[in-house]
Order: C-alpha cells, then structure tokens, then sequence
C-alpha cells in the first residue's frame, strides 16, 4: 500500500542519512537529505503537473556530485580549493540529464503518456522537437571542458580528450536528426551513458588545483591537496603524455613542462 511504501521509504532514508552521518561527514547527509526532499517533494509531484519536472529532477540527480567532496572535505568545502570543481561537476551533470532524459521520453512516450507525465517530447510525433531541444544543452557540455581549463580547475588535456566522447555523442544526435526513429534515438540515449563515464573519467584524472596551500616541502603540499591514489595517476598520465615526451627527447626539459599536462 501507499502507506506502506511511505513507512518503508521513510526508514530507509533515516537509517541512510544517518550512516552518512555517522560514517562520513553531517555535510554529506545534508546534502542526501536535500536530495531526497528535492526528488520526493518538487520533482516527483511535477512529473504529472508541467514539463518542467525535468529540469528540477536535474537539480536532485546531480546534487549527489558534491556529497563525495562533503564525505572528503566536510564544512571545509567552501573554502577548499576544490568547491570549484564540486560546482563544476554539478553543472556537468545537471545539463547532461537533459538531453539523456529527454531521449528517453522520447522513445517511451506512449508509456510516460498512459502514466499521466508531462513532458516536452511527449508532443513531438517527429523527433526533430525533441533533437532541437538536446542541442542547446550539448553545446553548453562541450564548452564546460575549456571553462574548466581556463578556470584552472582542470589542464587543458582535458578538453582535448573530452572532444572525442563528445564528437560521437554529437555523431549520434546528428544521425537521430536525419533518421529520426526510435532506434537512432536509443543510440543517442545510450551514448550520453557512454559519454558520462568518459567525461568522469577524464575530469578525475586530469583535475587539479593551483599551489596555494603552504608547506614546507612540495611533497607535503601536494598531499595536502589531493589523495595519493590522484597523484600517481596524474604522474602516470604525465610519462604517457606525447607533448612532455616530445619536449623531453627534443629539449631535455623537465616533467610538468607540457602546458597540456
């Protein structure tokens, strides 16, 4: 029953948040109980009352982004140089919900229309509504790589191997535009999944923050900005890197001299 259900949902949350709470830091249950009352009480309501429940349900499915720099940083987030990156990783998975959700309206509308949803595709007999709804939201993605770079929040490999990921996912959207059916708009839908992890994976390896931190050594403050586990990535990505090996053999110059790097 309803009831029951809401019994069950309210005592899972309870135990969740205080494990959080508990286990993590308080700011990270906080940020998992905004969640919950965001997607309970604003999103899920919407869903049957205007189309704009997609944009709101955006705000509760990325809001989990910044519980992991909560669990790692605690009150300290917002002075942390890294509350830039949270914002970042925020905003990234906000707009990337909307082209994938709107894909998926789009395939399964019939569906979502018995169930009673509004939402912008369900309009759309064609496609092509729904591929010129996407396209704003995939232009913002591809400019959120250079913004990140030129904010110094991450080097600028960054937007160069997030190029790739988002060529293909434009690749996808573009054949949806010129056959549009429910297959190619499943191959969209299916491509925004694989450009999330790519774009995770690639701001997690090429993230950084600028030396602000005082320490007597540069060991101490590089451990003081970043986990281990990063810094040998980084190190390892480094030695691959063809612009640093290219000025070490040509040069004889030092590691970190890439601008790339």
């Amino acid at each position: 029953t309803t009831a029951e259900a809401a019994t069950f949902a309210t005592g899972a949350g309870a135990v969740g948040l205080g494990v959080l709470s508990c286990g993590a830091t308080p700011l990270t249950a906080g940020i998992a109980g905004a969640t919950m009352a965001v997607y309970a009480g604003a999103y899920t309501p919407m869903k049957v009352r205007s189309p704009y429940n997609t944009h709101i349900g955006a705000v509760s499915g990325a809001l989990p982004t910044a519980m992991g720099f909560a669990a790692a940083l605690g009150t300290g987030l917002a002075a942390s140089p890294w509350a830039t990156h949270a914002a970042w990783l925020f905003a990234m998975q906000a707009l990337w919900q909307m082209p994938h959700f709107y894909a998926l309206a789009w395939i399964h509308r019939a569906d979502y229309l018995r169930g009673g949803y509004t939402m912008f595709p369900l309009t759309d007999k064609t496609g092509l509504e729904t591929v010129a709804m996407c396209k704003p939201y995939l232009v913002a993605l591809c400019a959120l790589p250079c913004a990140a770079s030129a904010a110094g929040l991450a080097s600028w490999m960054l937007p160069v191997g997030a190029a790739v990921p988002s060529a293909l996912w434009w690749g996808l959207l573009r054949r949806f535009e010129d056959q549009p059916n429910i297959a190619n708009c499943r191959r969209f839908f299916l491509g925004s999944l694989s450009y999330l992890l790519a774009t995770l994976a690639l701001f997690t390896a090429y993230a950084r923050v600028e030396a602000e931190v005082e320490a007597e050594t540069e060991a101490e403050a590089q451990t003081s900005r970043e986990p281990a586990w990063r810094t040998a990535v980084a190190a390892r990505l480094s030695e691959l890197c063809p612009h640093e090996q290219m000025k070490a053999e040509l040069f004889g110059l030092l590691s970190g001299s890439c601008p790339f790097g």
